[in-house]
């Protein structure tokens, strides 16, 4: 269903068939898509970006066109987000010093929107080098005949919308029924999104190496 879909369906709800409410509909129906895309990381809003560092002053920083960084690969090796308060007491030199890079730190937004990423220590080969960021992207901007892609959103979309419609026409106690059910909706997508989204489930022992199979189980 498109954007425009889900709002005529929402003000059939409410017998309201005139151009004017339609309109406020779609606008309340692009206003709760973006609510939902951000209330939750769907595995249909990771991405990815090759991002090449910069100097900043004294500090090492990543541009990146993401809304929020979850995880950073620089050469072959993982880098996670760490605690700034952490490195003032294990390694202070690490925010301004060369090394060999061991975390990030989100920051604000630049004034195109990008998220700063302040790079811990400064790796001494900048020069050239490019770090593959994931994390979750900015939420796309729909028309009126755009679909919403994530899976069940319309049922979530069409409830919330009828409660906006509904608390607009001082229908208050319709309006919170509307809400609570298109808040169930959503559970069952962060359901539908983590129990048959494409997995690999794995046992780990948090052991050394060189470990034999028979060494976890009893004779």
């Amino acid at each position: 269903m498109t954007i425009e879909e889900i709002a005529r369906k929402a003000c059939q709800r409410l017998n309201l068939q005139d151009t004017y409410s339609i309109n406020k509909a779609i606008e309340y129906a692009k206003q709760r898509w973006q609510t939902i895309w951000n209330c939750h990381l769907w595995k249909d809003s990771v991405g990815y970006a090759s991002v090449q560092a910069e100097m900043d002053g004294a500090r090492c920083i990543l541009r990146v066109p993401l809304e929020r960084v979850r995880a950073i690969r620089y050469d072959n090796y993982a880098i996670y987000p760490i605690d700034p308060c952490n490195v003032f007491q294990l390694d202070a030199s690490a925010f301004d010093g060369y090394g060999e890079v061991c975390g990030f730190t989100p920051l604000g937004k630049d004034a195109e929107g990008n998220r700063i990423v302040h790079i811990l220590k400064i790796p001494r080969d900048l020069e050239g080098k490019s770090f593959l960021v994931m994390g979750k992207i900015k939420c796309p901007k729909l028309e009126d005949t755009d679909e919403p892609f994530l899976t069940g959103v319309e049922d979530a979309l069409t409830e919330f919308v009828a409660g906006d419609m509904w608390m607009d026409d001082q229908q208050q106690s319709k309006g919170a029924t509307a809400y609570s059910s298109g808040s169930t909706f959503v559970e069952q997508m962060r359901k539908l999104d983590g129990e048959q989204s494409a997995s690999n489930p794995r046992f780990i022992p948090d052991c050394g190496v060189g470990y034999q199979a028979r060494d976890f189980f009893d004779d």
